[in-house]
């Protein structure tokens, strides 16, 4: 049996995977994979200075603009981009992080 793994993976897709085959089947899993889907099912930081190192570090190391993390994470501009204006951080475009 073989298993699919797409670049965004869900828990559904995780849980049929693994209800398929219980022994076998999490050998299946790298590590990569299990912190890809861990990844990106995980939810943003409620802390704004939480919010603001997570979003400037994927800003940094993975993302060309803010639009790109929002639409590739499943979240809200208007939201990250309200808390952190909240505590004071606006978004630079031509720097492409907040500060």
């Amino acid at each position: 049996m073989y298993i699919r793994v797409s670049d965004r993976p869900n828990e559904k897709e995780y849980s049929r995977a693994v209800c398929a085959d219980p022994i076998t089947t999490p050998l299946r899993f790298s590590a990569a994979v299990l912190s890809v889907f861990k990844e990106k099912t995980m939810s943003l930081p409620n802390d704004p200075f939480m919010l603001l190192s997570y979003v400037n570090t994927m800003l940094r190391d993975k993302y060309a603009s803010l639009d790109e993390l929002c639409d590739d994470l499943d979240a809200s501009k208007a939201d990250i981009t309200a808390k952190l204006s909240a505590a004071g951080f606006e978004y630079d475009a031509n720097l492409n992080k907040f500060c």
